[in-house]
């Protein structure tokens, strides 16, 4: 119900707000965009002093102009969202001590705008990304996506693509494409999108991801009536074949990483 009044005010903002100006939008803001929260500036510390910092994580957060950014009051050349995606970034990959851009296809949970996938890009993934989400957002990803060059995909044209994004909203399109894709590298991105969506799209969902080699998962410990904590315990015992990372992340209470990869 939630994210329903969310796609109705989204709509609304589409019809009467210019779209050049989208990350303004109080519906943006409210669901997937952080600006000025304190724990940002812990987040930015880490990058700072990230051993990748000057060849990495510095070139990851310089942010564009489209969709009107709020610049960092504390790092003025990015915007609080850009740090926040880029540390969930940071933090997998020093803890699997792997580049997600090694993977040959990303499926991203829930992409809210765009902005992981777009910094990803920046960092050099050139495999094949899906994201899979409500049909309104797919049409903003797709609008913010393209903006940044970055080639869109069809259902048609995807098996036969090196590289590119496809958006999907159609959970059977979802399922006939990682059953059919080849790809040997894949990983599962969904920070917070998993744990707020109900059961019954999860259990759709999560047979798919058994062929999956890595994982990056922030999550929530309860969102209305679901105890995700009790739900991602039983969640990882039915994937034994991975080796599960589970911490709580100290500045964001309540939330917790979920990281897996392939023993």
């Amino acid at each position: 119900s939630e994210w329903l009044e969310n796609i109705s005010e989204l709509k609304r903002e589409v019809m009467e707000s210019d779209p050049r100006s989208f990350l303004r939008w109080s519906v943006i803001r409210g669901t997937m965009y952080v600006s000025h929260s304190k724990y940002l500036i812990e987040e930015l510390s880490y990058l700072k002093s990230n051993e990748q910092w000057d060849t990495k994580w510095k070139t990851a957060l310089e942010e564009s102009f489209i969709g009107h950014p709020v610049p960092y009051a504390f790092y003025p050349k990015s915007s609080g969202n850009a740090i926040h995606q880029t540390y969930h970034i940071a933090r997998y990959e020093d803890h699997s001590r792997h580049s997600i851009c090694e993977n040959d296809l990303i499926v991203e949970f829930g992409g809210g705008y765009g902005c992981i996938s777009k910094i990803l890009h920046k960092l050099g993934f050139d495999g094949r990304y899906i994201i899979f989400d409500l049909k309104p957002f797919s049409l903003l990803q797709r609008f913010y996506l393209k903006c940044h060059g970055i080639p869109i995909l069809t259902v048609d044209n995807f098996e036969s693509s090196r590289n590119g994004i496809l958006l999907l909203d159609d959970i059977n399109d979802l399922e006939n494409i990682i059953c059919a894709c080849e790809a040997k590298e894949r990983m599962f991105i969904a920070t917070w999108s998993f744990s707020e969506s109900p059961v019954s799209i999860r259990n759709k969902v999560s047979p798919l991801l058994d062929k999956f080699t890595s994982y990056l998962i922030a999550y929530q410990e309860k969102f209305n009536d679901i105890d995700n904590v009790d739900y991602f315990k039983e969640w990882v015992n039915d994937k034994s074949i991975v080796h599960w990372k589970d911490y709580e992340i100290p500045h964001l209470r309540g939330s917790h990483y979920l990281f897996g990869s392939k023993k």
